[in-house]
């Protein structure tokens, strides 16, 4: 007997005990004797389920009264129990019309409409009636199975729940029937430990019962897999006939990782139902779980070729597809299928990542742009809004999103994250905001270790004059990329802010190591000689700086690095010079000379070469240097006029380092020193004062004191008020005789000249006054003059003189 028959022989019985009689005008006596006896003997015929016989008797009760309600409805009830549907319903439709209002007649049309597959119209009737009579058990019972057939799970407890309330105890013994649809509906709803509960009820009283033994195993599968692998193995005789048994077992088996079990599980229900689609999609999970993507494919197409209205498995499919860079495919399929139900939300990321996949920001920002604002705890959504509008353009915009996607733990989101906020802290150095782009790398250091950004925020930091903080951040570049030529060059130029110089030193010379041939060596190798510069190395800046242009790969590098070299020399030998340090110029300059081509540069070098060699007494170098420039007319690159006069001023102080070409030289300079203007002149002065002041002590040692005096009064025109030619030409009065008019003299210069102390001694001396010449000495050797005999000279007078000061 089928499921729907018994549940028909329940019904019948129930109709026979509870139906009520509808008020009706009352037969005669006699007729009434005859109808109590005919529906009396219907109702023992039914209980028999001597359903032809009851039909019989039900007939000839309504022939005898057409108005009997309670006749009606037992006869339409015994009509479904014979499958006799249409016949039923005809007939309530004839008791309708009698009691439009009756809850009797509503139910038992109802019922017989559901059965009769006419549930579109049946269905609304029990669940009207229900709905104000929620005891008609009788409806109860089948809007249950009803619901069961049709997936309404949640529906089909309610149901199932009010007519075990309210059914009467007589009604005990189809329990079981009912129950199973209970417990597959609980299964179905989500409640798999109330569905076991039930199952183990009906096989309590049913041991039997295959449903319930099916039921038991589905039931333990959602609740715990590896408990119900073992139920499964009691099933060995129920999985030839059921092949779903392999299915659930197979589905269990993945869940607790037995992929092979799986897979075996999974062919065998294929073997049985070769076109069922789970199937195939079982055997496509597993192989997405054994990372044979390939083979997945394959089966989810076989899946989705089976039932190709099922959208999960159009979903599995294009999910692989789109691992298998099939990106545009996949989005094609999803878009076609649309959501599977309860899988919206996946499919609505899967689409998104497909589309992510194809670079289709348009179409992921439109797609993924609603449903992220309305989940912004889904940290893929948020990332997927974040690219798609990066994607677009709107570099600023996507800044959010990727934040809370990061904060969600997207790792995906960082390296764009990053890249938003060091393209916004780009434009901000782009139009001088460094403060905003000190703040924007800051966020992005937070996001991540990226060298990138620690790199470009050391360069903020450097031009916002914080070289400290910027020696932090790159530190931790140059940790993590010690080969990072860029991150070497910045921590160098941080060290050398802070006139770190050996630290700044190592950096360029590991940054121009990493750099090997590329360009930007140059610029590396031309700040290592700013550094050699400004702590005051210039032989090494400029051997910094010849490297680099030995090293240049091409012609145009070159080019740069010999302009920065020549630069750069040029500035060594200027700081040089300045110190005094004049051979160390012109060794600076040598290093050059040769290397130097544009016309304009090679008259700087010559003239500064010349300046250099001058100031070093190299004066046949000086002077090869500054004929070069006179026979091609050059001017110097000096403040005019000493841009003209400074090749003829520089000659005359050459040529007159002879004692010989003295007097020719100082009347060139006599001439040039008219003309003399700006930082020509103190050049001529400085010209001439070198000039005499050699002359005079060539002629003095020549023992030629009146050409030396003659030197010494001339220098003392080019430089009146020097000390020390006042105290030259009083050495000279003494030497000429004139003692008192050098004691005079020397008197006068002993605080601006210590060592006029010494020859007043001298001159005290020769005129006899011993004591004061012991005092002379004393106070010049006080003052730190040196002079070899000093000491020898203090003792003598002292043994004469007297021992104290």
């Amino acid at each position: 007997m089928t499921a729907s028959a018994r549940t028909l022989v329940m019904v019948v019985a129930l109709a026979a005990a509870a139906v009520a009689t509808v008020a009706a005008p009352r037969p005669v006596a006699a007729q009434e004797d005859e109808e109590e006896v005919l529906v009396g003997e219907a109702r023992r015929a039914i209980a028999r389920r001597d359903y032809g016989r009851a039909g019989t008797l039900l007939d000839q009760a309504l022939a005898a009264n057409p108005r009997r309600l309670d006749v009606y409805v037992l006869r339409a009830t015994v009509h479904g129990v014979r499958g006799e549907h249409a016949e039923a319903v005809a007939l309530m439709r004839r008791a309708q019309k009698l009691a439009p209002d009756s809850d009797d007649v509503l139910a038992t049309l109802g019922i017989q409409l559901v059965l009769a597959d006419q549930a579109d119209e049946g269905a609304p009737l029990l669940e009207a009636l229900v709905a104000h009579a929620p005891g008609r058990y009788d409806a109860q019972v089948v809007l249950g199975h009803y619901y069961v057939r049709r997936g309404r799970w949640d529906d089909a407890v309610t149901a199932f729940a009010a007519y075990f309330d309210h059914r009467p105890a007589s009604a005990a013994g189809e329990d079981a029937l009912h129950r199973v649809d209970q417990a597959n509906a609980h299964l179905r709803s989500g409640d798999p430990r109330r569905a076991l509960a039930l199952y183990r009820q009906v096989l309590a009283a049913a041991p039997d019962n295959v449903l319930a033994r099916l039921g038991v195993a589905w039931s333990m599968a959602a609740i715990d897999c590896r408990q119900a692998l073992a139920i499964f193995d009691d099933l060995a005789d129920l999985e030839a006939r059921y092949a779903e048994v392999s299915l659930v077992r197979g589905r269990c088996a993945m869940r607790m990782g037995r992929l092979d079990d799986a897979l075996t599980a999974a062919q065998r229900y294929r073997d049985a139902r070769p076109d069922a689609g789970d199937g195939w999609a079982l055997i496509g999970d597993v192989a997405v779980a054994k990372h044979k993507l390939a083979a997945a494919e394959k089966a989810y197409t076989r899946a989705a070729e089976a039932e190709p209205d099922d959208r999960l498995y159009a979903f599995k499919l294009a999910r692989i597809e789109r691992l298998r860079d099939q990106p545009a495919k996949a989005a094609a399929r999803l878009r076609a299928a649309g959501a599977p139900p309860e899988y919206e939300d996946d499919w609505a990321l899967e689409l998104g990542e497909a589309l992510y996949a194809t670079a289709a920001w348009d179409d992921l920002a439109a797609h993924i742009g609603p449903w992220a604002g309305a989940h912004p705890e889904r940290a893929t959504g948020q990332f997927l809004l974040g690219v798609a509008i990066a994607g677009r353009g709107d570099v600023d915009g996507a800044v959010a999103p990727l934040e809370l996607a990061v904060a969600g733990g997207e790792a995906r989101a960082r390296p764009p994250l990053i890249h938003a906020l060091g393209t916004l802290a780009t434009d901000a150095v782009g139009r001088g905001d460094l403060a905003t782009a000190d703040s924007l790398l800051g966020r992005a250091e937070a996001v991540d270790d990226d060298v990138l950004t620690w790199r470009n925020h050391g360069a903020v930091l450097i031009a916002l004059g914080r070289a400290d903080d910027a020696v932090a951040v790159l530190e931790r570049a140059t940790r993590a990329d010690r080969g990072d030529a860029v991150a070497q060059h910045l921590m160098a130029r941080a060290l050398h802010a802070l006139q770190r110089w050996d630290d700044a030193r190592a950096a360029y010379r590991r940054a121009i190591k990493a750099y090997g041939k590329d360009p930007r060596a140059v610029a590396a190798r031309t700040d290592l000689a700013n550094a050699e510069l400004a702590a005051g190395n210039e032989e090494d800046a400029v051997a910094a700086l010849v490297d680099a242009v030995d090293a240049a790969p091409d012609a145009a590098a070159r080019a740069t690095a010999t302009a920065a070299l020549i630069t750069a020399a040029r500035a060594a030998a200027t700081a040089a010079m300045r110190a005094g340090r004049f051979a160390t110029a012109v060794k600076v300059l040598r290093q050059i000379e040769k290397r130097v081509t544009d016309a304009g540069d090679v008259t700087a070098v010559r003239c500064d070469l010349a300046l250099a060699a001058t100031g070093a007494a190299l004066h046949d170098t000086a002077l090869d240097q500054l004929a070069r420039l006179d026979k091609s007319g050059a001017r110097c690159p000096f403040v005019a006029p000493a841009d003209e006069l400074a090749v003829p001023i520089l000659m005359a102080w050459n040529e007159g380092a002879s004692l010989r070409r003295a007097s020719k030289a100082l009347a060139r300079l006599d001439k040039l020193k008219k003309s003399a203007r700006g930082v020509a002149g103190p050049l001529a002065k400085l010209a001439g004062r070198e000039i005499t002041l050699r002359a005079a002590a060539e002629a003095y040692g020549d023992g030629d004191l009146k050409a030396a005096a003659r030197f010494l009064r001339s220098a003392a025109s080019y430089d009146p008020r020097s000390p020390e030619l006042a105290h030259d030409l009083a050495v000279l009065d003494l030497a000429t005789g004139k003692t008192a008019e050098a004691i005079r003299k020397l008197a006068r210069l002993t605080g601006d000249v210590p060592e006029a102390w010494l020859n007043l001694g001298i001159a005290y001396e020769r005129e006899g006054r011993q004591p004061e010449a012991l005092t002379a000495w004393r106070k010049a050797r006080a003052a730190g003059v040196r002079f070899g005999p000093l000491d020898d000279w203090i003792t003598a007078k002292e043994r004469f003189w007297g021992g104290g000061q």
